[in-house]
């Protein structure tokens, strides 16, 4: 199964929403690090695909430089984000929770949320979104199944977020294989 939910912006009261797709095959690729820097010439194993941190920032403000429709809703094209070490330490946690405990939620097992999990990952937010996946195969693949989903799509092009970071991780034990979230924000 391959699975997709979009969580809402969380502007401090914990709250968010979610929607979710499902198609078949997942794959089983290798374990991810956790991202550990802003620069972007460091490279990255997001579940086996090798990323620099440039390269994913390149992805991301490539959707958002075009305007596009998230499912019924229209949005112009908003302005670039830029990497944040620990939105992306945020995301590892997150992907590694969900793939060592298989289980698929923007609720962590613990009751964290995507507010308190970037709080804990020091990231003190005005505003924080999060977008998670499973069982796709590729950064590309990902992505593409965000822009096709309304509310993964509408965290994509939220112009209130300025910052984000993303991660991945894998278990072979677990339902999905490979868990991936996209953390978003913007600070005060």
């Amino acid at each position: 199964m391959l699975a997709g939910c979009g969580g809402g912006g969380d502007s401090g009261s914990g709250n968010s929403g979610s929607n979710s797709s499902n198609t078949p095959t997942p794959n089983n690729p290798d374990p991810a690090p956790a991202p550990d820097t802003t620069t972007g010439s460091t490279a990255l194993s997001l579940c086996g695909n090798s990323t620099t941190v440039q390269q994913l920032v390149d992805k991301i403000n490539a959707v958002r430089s075009q305007s596009r429709s998230c499912g019924s809703t229209f949005y112009p094209a908003v302005g670039a984000l830029t990497w944040n070490t620990r939105l992306a330490n945020a995301a590892q946690g997150h992907s590694t929770d969900m793939a060592n405990n298989n289980y698929f939620a923007h609720e962590g097992l613990n009751g964290s949320t995507i507010g308190t999990r970037a709080s804990a990952a020091g990231y003190n937010y005005r505003v924080v979104g999060e977008n998670i996946a499973a069982g796709y195969n590729s950064i590309d693949e990902v992505i593409t199944g965000w822009i096709n989903s309304p509310g993964h799509c509408a965290n994509m092009m939220n112009a209130s977020f300025k910052e984000y970071g993303m991660a991945c991780a894998s278990n072979p034990n677990s339902t999905y294989k490979t868990y991936w979230t996209q953390e978003f924000g913007a600070t005060n």
